[in-house]
């Protein structure tokens, strides 16, 4: 008898593509605050329709006071549209043979109970499923793994007999974090008894748990992406960057490891803990503060607040403004003529200070300076304006080019951390990414004296 005993399936992705179905219907039920498809693949896609409608309102102007009456428009118009749902053979066909095989069956899905439970009665799968829960039946919905704690204890059966069948980056993190195998699927076509059949049989030859890596057959080339796309502009395209064509796939936007790295010190979970970020990228120097410092292996120093004043002439808190300035030639971003650290550190000294300056502070001491100097840094300083807006959006990590759905990804991945530690696997993926030649011990080294004695000693 096969060690699996649950099968779950989501249900939006697995078993239907409704996707545009709820596009449509939401934005029917917005009027005037509609948005296009693009759009939605840009910023609103994986969220419910509360989080969409408080979205709107942030970027849109949509009054608040209107959210409940437009969420239930978009639920009626949805359930006029789900009408027009037939029944599926090979569905209904792939749950007989299931069942006949032993395998309890449900359905976890993040919509509303009323939208599944119509949804699999006219797919005619209802009587196939052993339960049903909704996002109305727990107080966390995905990515969190409640539902499916809650489906597993509702089966008397455990994580490790249970096998759930996803497509979205959510429910795959959320099943993940059940603990429980992972059946991935692209749409409902790859629903087949076949695949379900060789991912139990795997599972019952040794198996391990674990969350399935990204894939597509079609794409050969995944392009990490974030911010305004200025640079994408400037090379000719015309095409908003994160709907550029890559082999006939929209290249959908994703987040820098800059920005995640940024929110996840700036997050409330983390206050009062020492962090320690390890890389020879010089824009870290602007998240510096009490609680944070900068390991660079290729100088082989740690970088605090008052180090980088002492190296730079310029704090942390200032520090994207005077790279703004600088610029920066490995990101090929020309700086204004004739500046460097040295030049901000003696005519822009006040930069040194822990308080935030703006670009307006400098320009306006620059034409100050200039009523007196003839120096002519003052004078680039100030025709550069543009250049330095420019280069301190590309730079800046104080606010993470992210979207909500990101931050809510990376919110819910730091709450929920498995805390373990494989040093194989790190190694692994040091090496993966041309990190290999790191001296493992000395950084254990390093880091313990950071911990233990503070890090004026680990240099």
């Amino acid at each position: 008898m096969s060690s699996i005993k649950l099968i779950i399936f989501d249900l939006d992705g697995v078993l239907i593509e409704t996707k545009h179905l709820h596009f449509k219907a939401l934005n029917q039920a917005l009027g005037e605050y509609a948005f296009d498809w693009a759009e939605h693949l840009a910023v609103y896609d994986g969220l419910t329709t509360k989080q969409k409608l408080k979205v709107i309102s942030e970027k849109k102007g949509l009054p608040v006071e209107k959210h409940n009456e437009i969420w239930r428009k978009k639920q009626l118009i949805t359930f006029e549209m789900l009408r027009d749902i037939e029944p599926d053979a090979r569905l209904q066909s792939i749950m007989s043979e299931l069942s006949k095989a032993g395998y309890k069956m449900g359905l976890c899905t993040n919509s509303i109970r009323k939208t599944a439970i119509t949804v699999l009665a006219k797919l005619g799968l209802a009587e196939y499923m052993d339960f049903i829960l909704s996002g109305e039946d727990v107080h966390n919905p995905k990515p969190h793994p409640e539902i499916y704690w809650k489906a597993i204890s509702k089966m008397s059966v455990l994580p490790e007999e249970t096998l759930i069948v996803e497509d979205s980056p959510y429910g795959l993190l959320a099943a993940s974090r059940s603990k429980s195998y992972i059946f991935r699927v692209k749409n409902p076509s790859e629903v087949k008894v076949k695949n379900i059949l060789n991912k139990v049989s795997q599972i019952d030859m040794g198996e391990k748990q674990s969350t399935p890596a990204w894939r597509d057959d079609n794409l050969n080339v995944l392009i990490p992406m974030a911010g305004a796309g200025q640079r994408f502009v400037d090379a000719g395209y015309t095409t908003p960057k994160p709907f550029l064509n890559v082999n006939n796939k929209t290249m959908i936007e994703q987040v820098e490891a800059d920005d995640v790295i940024s929110h996840v010190c700036g997050l409330k979970h983390y206050d009062g803990w020492q962090k320690i970020i390890v890389s020879n990228d010089k824009d870290f120097m602007q998240l510096c503060d009490e609680e944070t410092v900068l390991w660079r292996p290729i100088k082989d120093e740690f970088l605090n607040t008052n180090r980088i004043i002492e190296q730079t002439g310029v704090h942390p808190t200032n520090m994207a403004l005077a790279r703004a300035i600088i610029g920066d030639t490995s990101d090929n971003l020309p700086g204004v003529k004739g500046v460097g650290f040295g030049t901000v550190a003696k005519r822009l000294n006040f930069l040194s200070d822990e308080k935030t300056f703006t670009i307006d502070d400098v320009i306006g001491h620059c034409e100050q300076q200039l009523e007196e100097s003839k120096l002519k840094v003052y004078n680039n300083i100030v025709e550069n304006k543009e250049l330095i807006e420019h280069n301190y959006k590309m730079m800046q990590l104080y606010s993470p080019q992210m979207s909500i759905q990101s931050k809510i990804v990376v919110k819910e991945s730091v709450e929920n951390f498995d805390f373990n530690f494989n040093k194989t696997s790190i190694l692994g993926m040091m090496i993966d990414d041309g990190f290999g030649e790191l001296n493992w011990e000395e950084l254990k080294t390093h880091l313990n004296k950071i911990a233990n004695e503070g890090i004026d000693v680990a240099v």
